[in-house]
């Protein structure tokens, strides 16, 4: 939009040489335009008279014949801010551009005020543009991203993410990024997918590969579920959902999309399908060890570890015996009589009916000194979990993990709740 020329001090407006130039120019522009003699009551701006306004006027302000009347007149209750700023235009001969909104006649608008004509007449120019409907849609789409904030914020884990797919690069949020493995900073420079790609577990990489390939082939939606070791052998859970944007020629452009942390469903439902396997394998099972043996697997396959297995214990000798464990593939059985004290010092911890769970046996003062033999065992993270009765030790489950692993409170509760069950079917 072309704003009209000032006048100045030196060129009165009601000059007849211009006067006719100038009417059509106001007349001709898509803003408001008028100008106003500014009230005084002992120097202080109070109101201001309209001497003359363009044919815009009054579609962007709403007021209709403002010509010889005050804007107090017009709108009774308008914001002293007007007069004020008007009044310093007028008597500082400063010209000011502002946003602002007048909540009496209910629109914002964008300002550009000046004065004209002789100083000691003070009169100001106003040329104006009702920027209400602008105004709100900014205001709807701030207030939109900070509840999506505030969702994130309050979702544990939640992402975003958006793939530039010719240059390979994803930037991302930080909860994104700590999800992913990858630090913040670096999400936020932006890195190749595959350096997020890593973190994805490989047993779901195939599947998640391909809805990605779909995605960019088609330029459909994306929608994945799958798990994220995290740096310390955590599990996640997430799901993710995404679309990927093509040029007109089909190439793949832009790719974003959010992910969503599920571990705690994810844990739950895995949770109530391995009790509800394990009320059916042993259901018509009568021999102990074979009960025992059932629960293992089922226990290890929702655990997905590398080994689970019961035993009776020996306190005095401070033993477990073990006829037959659970095993993932390539991990060798640890069935037979086992001591304690030759995998470390946590034995009193299960005497006084404490779980042990340990994380990693580097690091934790119990199995620091037998770290090496643990570990030769694929036994780096494992829980112990002792069943006592009449606070007696008399049986212990137990879980095996090849690699570091955090054991989350959701993986202890359902560990108990199959050695319960154990425990009582034998």
């Amino acid at each position: 939009m072309q704003r009209p020329t000032a006048p100045t001090t030196d060129t009165p407006i009601s000059s007849h040489a211009s006067e006719d130039r100038y009417r059509a120019l106001v007349n001709a522009i898509d803003a408001g335009f008028c100008i106003i003699d500014m009230l005084f009551d002992d120097e202080r701006p109070v109101d201001y008279r309209f001497v003359e306004v363009n044919s815009r006027f009054e579609s962007q302000t709403g007021l209709v014949d403002p010509v010889g009347r005050t804007a107090s007149e017009l709108v009774p209750d308008l914001e002293a801010y007007w007069f004020e700023t008007y009044g310093r235009v007028a008597t500082t001969g400063e010209p000011v551009r502002f946003d602002h909104g007048s909540e009496s006649m209910g629109r914002w608008f964008d300002v550009h005020a000046f004065r004209v004509g002789d100083p000691e007449a003070r009169q100001v120019a106003v040329l104006f543009t009702d920027v209400s409907e602008r105004r709100n849609i900014l205001t709807a789409a701030q207030a939109s991203e900070e509840r999506l904030g505030q969702a994130l914020a309050a979702g544990n884990g939640i992402g975003t993410w958006d793939w530039d797919v010719p240059n390979d690069r994803i930037t991302a949020d930080a909860r994104f990024s700590t999800l992913y493995g990858v630090s913040p900073e670096l999400g936020r420079a932006g890195a190749p997918i595959e350096r997020f790609f890593g973190s994805i577990h490989t047993d779901d990489v195939p599947a998640t590969q391909a809805a990605i390939d779909a995605a960019l082939r088609t330029g459909g939606d994306f929608e994945a579920e799958y798990r994220l070791v995290q740096p310390d052998g955590a599990i996640r859970w997430v799901t993710a959902q995404g679309r990927c944007r093509l040029a007109p020629d089909g190439t793949p452009l832009r790719f974003p999309g959010i992910s969503f942390d599920i571990t705690e469903r994810k844990q739950a439902e895995l949770r109530q399908r391995a009790l509800l396997e394990l009320s059916d394998a042993i259901r018509d099972l009568t021999d102990p060890d074979e009960i025992a043996y059932a629960a293992s697997g089922i226990l290890g396959r929702a655990l997905q570890v590398s080994r689970v297995g019961y035993g009776i214990i020996d306190k005095v000798n401070e033993t477990i015996t073990v006829e037959r464990d659970w095993n993932a593939d390539g991990v060798t059985t640890l069935a037979g009589t086992l001591h304690f004290r030759a995998y470390g010092t946590y034995i009193e911890d299960l005497k006084a009916g404490r779980t042990v769970a340990i994380a990693d046996v580097d690091k934790d003062d119990r199995t620091r000194d037998t770290a090496d033999v643990l570990k030769a065992i694929d036994a780096w993270s494992f829980v112990n979990m002792p069943l006592l009765e009449q606070d007696d030790f008399v049986a212990l489950l137990y879980a095996n993990h090849a690699v570091a692993r955090v054991w989350s409170d959701d993986d202890l509760v359902l560990m108990r709740e199959v050695a319960e069950r154990v425990r009582a079917a034998t």
